[in-house]
């Protein structure tokens, strides 16, 4: 699955296929892409105070607008999953949680739908009863709009989702009950401001119908990134 949602793919802000390497004694096979040196987005925002943190996130915003372009949905998106690349541009990549949405009309259930880490899913992601979703039907644009306001919490935090509760157990409860993220008072990194975080909300609403498009996500950190200049 990984291998055709990441073939179809062709922009700046994803990391590229370059091919395939296939280990028959193994039974394995290797999906090869450029070497980033310059690691994820979380440990080079950590190790580069200065780097412009919302040029960074308009770039991922970028490439997941692109993503769903092309239909299909990520499902694993967090800061550990987009690279950066020798001129400071982030890249996603990992889209082993991928689906195309043709696909998700097929798919009943797979256990593969909840390997993504729960403090990124969206409610309807960990309970999809509760929304009258099948668990396919639950990995939509929307639960990545949801798991993108995470990572923007990332970026300017300096901190995982519910850094707060290390047990990982404990978060999809939490976030069932309608609790989120506390608000970034000590923040990592300049430039949040409560526009910021009224759009991390927005993007966390409990109904998916109501959370803003990546689209909408893009063009509110642009306003911002705007003000900030």
């Amino acid at each position: 699955r990984e291998l055709k949602s990441w073939s179809l793919l062709e922009h700046e802000n994803v990391l590229p296929l370059l091919g395939v390497v296939i280990a028959p004694e193994a039974g394995q096979l290797w999906l090869v892409s450029p070497w980033m040196e310059k690691s994820n987005l979380r440990d080079y925002m950590q190790c580069h105070p200065e780097a412009d943190a919302l040029h960074m996130l308009i770039g991922v915003a970028r490439g997941l607008k692109y993503v769903h372009s092309q239909g299909i949905v990520h499902g694993d998106l967090k800061a550990n999953n987009v690279l950066v690349d020798d001129q400071g541009q982030p890249r996603l990549m990992d889209f082993g949680l991928s689906f195309d949405q043709e696909e998700l009309n097929k798919v009943q259930t797979t256990s593969s739908m909840f390997y993504g880490n729960c403090r990124w899913l969206a409610p309807e992601r960990l309970n999809p009863t509760e929304f009258n979703l099948r668990p396919a039907e639950a990995r939509s644009t929307s639960s990545d709009v949801y798991a993108f306001g995470m990572v923007i919490y990332e970026v300017f935090s300096g901190e995982v989702p519910f850094y707060e509760i290390p047990n990982s157990m404990f978060i999809p409860g939490h976030v069932l009950d309608g609790k989120r993220p506390k608000p970034l008072e000590d923040v990592a990194r300049p430039g949040f401001n409560g526009r910021l975080w009224s759009l991390l909300s927005d993007c966390w609403l409990g109904n998916p119908r109501e959370r803003p498009s990546v689209q909408a996500v893009e063009v509110a950190l642009q306003a911002v990134s705007s003000e900030t200049e």
